[in-house]
């Protein structure tokens, strides 16, 4: 009778082993299809991230090439502000450190803030093109 009890029991669990490992499978296989998914993204990322970069570099190295466009009273405050990497320091001299935060820097024009704040519009275009030109 203790065999009986033994061979049911090894054939009661290697039927359980069976019917948990194809469960096991059912129930994990549109994870594993969807953790091979977020890999092929992931690599997808990172080669779009190394193109970006480097057309970054290229852009960068091209840069001192090209001829800028002078600062003028109708820009924005947000297209003056990144035309020229020292821009922010003449708006910090004038009393403007925080334009680029403003809500309305992508609206409102140098010499509409120039007039908001009380500035000479002719001095702070000069100072800004001094940056493009060189004093």
């Amino acid at each position: 009778m203790a065999s009986n009890r033994t061979r049911l029991g090894s054939r009661g669990r290697a039927l359980l082993e069976r019917l948990v490992r194809d469960r096991s499978r059912e129930r994990l296989s549109p994870l594993l299809e969807l953790r091979g998914e977020v890999r092929d993204l992931g690599g997808s990322l990172n080669r779009s991230t190394s193109r970006a970069d480097l057309l970054e570099d290229r852009l960068n190295a091209l840069d001192p090439l090209l001829e800028r466009q002078p600062f003028r009273p109708d820009m924005t405050i947000d297209q003056a502000w990144n035309h020229h990497s020292d821009a922010p320091d003449v708006f910090a001299r004038h009393h403007l450190p925080a334009c680029n935060s403003c809500a309305v820097r992508f609206d409102e024009t140098l010499e509409e803030a120039a007039a908001a704040y009380g500035l000479q519009i002719d001095a702070l275009i000069t100072e800004l093109n001094t940056l493009l030109t060189g004093p």
